[in-house]
């Protein structure tokens, strides 16, 4: 009988639940690697051997993005890489490389199999999930 109940208690909480912690920033660490990764994934697309060893001014006055810090990051450090010369005024410059961005987020898919977490009326708690399969992504 012993025997027994320490299986039905090992197999009752044997099942498991990961969750993942929700920060206060705007982007989670998941978030921010996937952002940086599609700005270096571009910019390792592009390629400007003729601007090597030019004196070269990065415009930014288009640039209209959340994380538009990483991408100007990113984009003084290929243009130096590449040996050009970042010049701080535009009449200084040979070229003139006016960065921009036409979209940098991500994409956030859950897929359940089951009965999803549901609100108790008149409650503030929620009745768990149950799910008999479930797939979570996210890409930038």
């Amino acid at each position: 009988m012993k025997y027994a109940i320490r299986a039905f208690l090992f197999l009752a909480f044997w099942p498991g639940y990961t969750t993942r912690t929700v920060s206060n920033i705007p982007y989670t660490a998941v978030e921010q690697l996937l952002l940086s990764t599609a700005v270096d994934t571009a910019f390792d697309k592009i390629g400007l051997p003729e601007l090597a060893n030019a004196k070269t001014y990065l415009d930014f006055s288009n640039l209209q993005s959340y994380d538009s810090e990483c991408i100007k990051s990113v984009s003084k450090a290929y243009v130096t890489s590449t040996g050009e010369v970042i010049v701080k005024k535009h009449e200084q410059a040979d070229y003139i490389i006016q960065i921009s961005c036409g979209a940098l987020g991500n994409e956030y898919r859950d897929t359940l199999l089951g009965i999803p977490a549901l609100p108790v009326p008149g409650s503030p708690m929620t009745l768990p999930e149950l799910a008999l399969w479930k797939h979570v992504e996210q890409e930038g």
